[in-house]
């Protein structure tokens, strides 16, 4: 996967980085939540330079906000932010397929068929974690196919 938050040197910093991140995107963060620093120190046994560096990256893709003396919360969205992402998500993904125009893509299809039986599962079993990373993973594909490394780093950032 190109631009997985894995393909990320792997330093303490992004090794806690790839954890926030996660938490935020499946809720265990809740939009306006405090991240703590000496929280997070405790939790990932970490010292605070690490920590601080993890919640800059954070901050550099979106993902929290931060007050002077108030530090890191988890960014709350409106309905027109959410809104605007996907709109520009849907114009991201659609260059991505016309880039596919042309091209033999029963390989491509074969993995993603895979792709979606695998979120189906994950759905019944009311995985959200195993759907999110599944259908991170379809979307992955189609990027990795299409060799398109700018669109990958904006729609995985």
């Amino acid at each position: 996967m190109t631009a997985d938050m894995g393909d990320l040197p792997q330093t303490i910093s992004y090794r806690i980085l790839q954890k926030l991140r996660w938490r935020i995107i499946t809720g265990d963060f809740r939009p306006g939540q405090v991240l703590r620093e000496q929280d997070l120190e405790v939790e990932y046994g970490s010292s605070r330079g690490p920590i601080r560096k993890s919640q800059r990256l954070l901050l550099q893709i979106g993902l929290v906000e931060h007050q002077p003396r108030r530090g890191f919360r988890v960014r709350s969205y409106t309905p027109d932010d959410i809104r605007n992402i996907y709109e520009l998500r849907a114009m991201l993904e659609g260059k991505t397929i016309d880039n596919l125009a042309g091209r033999n893509l029963e390989a491509l299809v074969e993995t993603l068929e895979g792709r979606c039986k695998l979120m189906e599962a994950c759905h019944k079993r009311r995985d959200l974690e195993g759907y999110l990373h599944e259908n991170s993973a379809f979307h992955q594909c189609i990027i990795d196919f299409t060799k398109n490394r700018p669109t990958a780093q904006v729609l995985f950032s």
